[in-house]
């Protein structure tokens, strides 16, 4: 006979499995839980979308978030050919944002950023990652 403790251990432990199992089946479909719990498909999000998924789950080490950082990053390479990101910068080069366009319009919003203060750049999405890593190196070493 096992007591209570242990009862409310398990039943926690097979919550957890549970949950962990409808996230990853969510991953194999492509569908990603929105922040009001609606669920949308890879395919119709828009790039900015799927950006700000990546930025919420870099620095994050479990199996689920590293899953999701390669869906996204393969339906952003899938989109690479038609979109562009264009980001502001500040003075020490940091991103404070970016814009997701096609490459006809990446001029008009480069010269936009540069217009109210920031430096700007017009990035392919490798580049952008590349960008991105190198800023996380940075915090990373500027904390310890």
């Amino acid at each position: 006979m096992m007591g209570y403790g242990c009862e409310v251990a398990i039943e926690m432990e097979i919550d957890a499995e549970i949950a962990y199992q409808q996230h990853m089946n969510r991953l194999m479909k492509g569908m990603w839980t929105k922040k009001n719990g609606e669920q949308i498909s890879i395919g119709d999000m828009t790039v900015n979308h799927i950006l700000n998924c990546i930025r919420m789950l870099q620095g994050r080490h479990d199996d689920i978030s590293e899953g999701w950082l390669q869906r996204f990053r393969e339906e952003l390479q899938d989109r690479d050919n038609l979109t562009v990101c264009v980001v502001a910068l500040n003075t020490a080069g940091h991103i404070k944002t970016c814009t997701s366009c096609d490459v006809e319009d990446a001029q008009r919003y480069a010269k936009y950023y540069r217009a109210i203060g920031y430096h700007s750049r017009v990035l392919t999405y490798k580049e952008l990652e590349e960008l991105q890593r190198k800023e996380d190196a940075e915090r990373c070493t500027s904390i310890i």
